[in-house]
């Protein structure tokens, strides 16, 4: 604050009195609580906001949602990454939702389906359905292309295809179908590997903005040289790279 010339200087600062600094402590507290997203409790065990997409939208480049914190110690730390409506049937009666899921711990498969069964339930609160599917990974470059951590389905007898069996809201016939994958985590790829997995992917998609024809995909050694040369890697050492991707998404 500039300090502004006075003819009576017995007078303190306005910037000096007890209570103004006192005020300004208080307002750089708030600031500061609201700038690196402090929750209270009730917020922070909220159900997390989500976006829904519908069939053919794609998964966003972006994914790297803020990290959920449930409530229940025994819950892994997850967040949504995107929804994806399949519904289907007049005015999409049958209400079919495929929930992406990001989960942050080294889980097991136990885990998972208590995780499962947390967010059908946050779920349930929201809104009636007819069936939902999970779609599990373990970072968020794997969103829309791998499910690393495996797939649950929760409808009834377990099986998708029996959604139109039931009205939305019914779940007297529903139970959990898990096909989840338990992980050999000291097998997980490194930050710079899930780098150069990510990078790769962007190219590949950023590469249909030169393809004229609609049966054309990318040309992958092109891709494999362009990410091979932003992220200073031999083709050899970014080979070794995406077959140890491969290796743990299909890993279980």
């Amino acid at each position: 604050m500039k300090e502004q010339n006075t003819n009576t200087p017995a007078k303190t600062p306005l910037y000096k009195k007890k209570w103004v600094i006192a005020l300004a402590a208080v307002l750089v507290v708030v600031i500061l609580a609201v700038a690196f997203g402090e929750l209270t409790p009730t917020e922070e065990a909220a159900a997390p906001a989500v976006e829904t997409l519908t069939q053919n939208d794609p998964a966003p480049a972006d994914a790297d949602p803020t990290t959920e914190a449930p409530a229940e110690a025994d819950i892994p730390r997850f967040t949504i990454a995107y929804v994806n409506d399949t519904s289907i049937g007049p005015q999409n009666s049958v209400r079919r939702y495929g929930y992406y899921v990001v989960v942050y711990d080294e889980v097991t498969t136990a885990e998972m389906e208590v995780l499962a069964a947390y967010i059908v339930e946050g779920i349930k609160a929201e809104k009636d359905f007819n069936a939902i599917q999970f779609f599990f990974h373990d970072h968020p470059t794997f969103v829309g292309l791998f499910a690393t951590l495996g797939v649950a389905t929760y409808a009834p007898q377990g099986v998708i295809g029996n959604a139109g069996n039931v009205s939305a809201g019914d779940y007297s016939t529903h139970e959990f179908n898990f096909n989840l994958r338990e992980k050999d985590w000291s097998l997980r790829p490194t930050a710079e590997m899930l780098e150069a997995h990510t990078f790769w992917h962007e190219t590949w998609a950023g590469q249909y903005d030169y393809i004229t024809t609609a049966t054309d995909t990318p040309d992958e050694e092109v891709v494999n040289e362009i990410t091979a040369d932003a992220l200073g890697l031999t083709l050899d050492e970014l080979a070794e790279i995406m077959q140890a991707i491969s290796l743990w998404q299909m890993s279980r």
